[in-house]
């Protein structure tokens, strides 16, 4: 699950900060560059479903800037952010929840981007579904399947050929900068 992820990258964030503590001399708040008041937690929150003490994530509000710290129970997985307690579902669905806000700004920027070409809604639909047609240009192959993996150009005393090639061998073949063939 994401939250599994998370709790990696944050053990792994924890064990690089005691690297460095272990060999520069450091301390876990010289070695991220603040005073001992900002990182100052209670050791001794206790998790409400099972008793065993909640472990601080470190660095937890830089993945979470909405929250001050982080606290998680390793013995039955109860988050706690700013005094909240969320069983582990409920955490998922508030990272899926906030993954999903994050994805439809960004497919919003990505049809305003599309629609800045002058485009008109019925193209926009097909690039972002991931259809090419005939007469296409390269800008619009690139806007709907992404960059080639390796571009094949042939010059000619006719004009120039290049023969895109993308995953799973298809290709895009282009005379003249229009897509002529199409092969899946």
């Amino acid at each position: 699950m994401k939250s599994d992820k998370i709790l990696i990258i944050a053990a792994v964030i924890g064990i690089i900060i005691i690297a460095v503590e272990t060999t520069f001399g450091l301390s876990s708040c010289e070695a991220l560059g603040k005073d001992s008041a900002e990182l100052e937690y209670p050791f001794e929150v206790l998790c409400p479903s099972c008793g065993a003490k909640m472990s601080p994530i470190p660095m937890a509000n830089r993945v979470w800037p909405e929250f001050k710290e982080v606290f998680i129970c390793i013995t039955c997985g109860k988050y706690k952010a700013d005094g909240v307690f969320y069983t582990r579902d409920e955490w998922d669905a508030w990272i899926e929840d906030r993954q999903g806000k994050r994805n439809e700004k960004i497919a919003t920027l990505r049809i305003e981007k599309l629609k800045s070409y002058g485009w008109t809604d019925k193209r926009v639909k097909r690039i972002l579904d991931g259809y090419i047609y005939i007469g296409d240009t390269p800008e619009i192959v690139r806007e709907a399947w992404g960059e080639p993996e390796d571009i094949n150009c042939t010059i000619t005393a006719y004009g120039t050929r290049e023969q895109w090639v993308y995953d799973l061998g298809c290709y895009v073949y282009f005379e003249n900068g229009r897509v002529t063939a199409i092969q899946d």
